[in-house]
């Protein structure tokens, strides 16, 4: 059925600054880039246009912080000079965010990662000295895990017993929330290397991911 305004599964009791914080994990933060590529990956474009309605500028978060930082720039002939917004405005805009992205993901390049988190930062930068290139960022983080795939830090390394994603998430959370105070805790049954699972395994089925 078609949605509007008035459906009740699109009315929430939430507002964005009720967020504590974001973790995207291996994102297309740009759709709309990554469209030829994800061609050439095997996906159908016509899957692509169906997931998202044939637009792709609209979920694409780069795409929409641009023309975010487009909205908000005044006129000026110094293109130097950057939007000047307040603390409260800026948690208004987004929570506190860290991206994490395997540098060696052959099916979302982590330059998108890259490209987002600087987009980001040029959101929320106050402008502090018009000669230096020195700026105020909140809290935007990016964490790049070399020789990681697409699935490395979702699948098989925990599954090979490295929780080094769930201890980042762990961390992140230690900064938003409060009563996280005790360390991560590698030792319980779930964070251990799960031995039903041989490692030659793992291996062969990680050399056959297509992601």
């Amino acid at each position: 059925p078609h949605l509007t305004e008035e459906t009740p599964l699109l009315r929430s009791w939430w507002k964005p600054t009720d967020l504590r914080g974001f973790i995207p994990i291996s994102c297309p933060f740009n759709l709309l880039l990554l469209y030829t590529h994800f061609k050439k990956r095997g996906l159908d474009y016509r899957i692509l246009d169906w997931i998202f309605q044939s637009n792709l500028e609209k979920y694409s978060p780069s795409i929409i912080l641009d023309q975010l930082r487009l909205r908000l720039t005044p006129p000026t002939e110094n293109h130097n000079v950057t939007v000047e917004l307040h603390n409260e405005h800026q948690k208004y805009y987004f929570p506190p965010t860290t991206i994490i992205h395997g540098a060696n993901d052959a099916t979302v390049p982590c330059q998108v990662s890259h490209d987002f988190h600087r987009a980001l930062r040029l959101i929320f930068t106050l402008k502090q000295d018009r000669q230096q290139s020195s700026f105020f960022v909140p809290e935007v983080d990016l964490i790049v895990y070399e020789s990681m795939t697409h699935t490395d830090p979702i699948l098989e390394k925990p599954f090979a017993g490295d929780q080094q994603l769930h201890k980042d998430i762990y961390k992140a959370c230690q900064k938003w929330c409060e009563g996280l105070d005790e360390d991560f805790d590698e030792t319980i049954p779930s964070c251990q290397r799960v031995t039903a699972l041989p490692q030659l395994f793992i291996d062969v089925a990680r050399s056959c991911n297509p992601f």
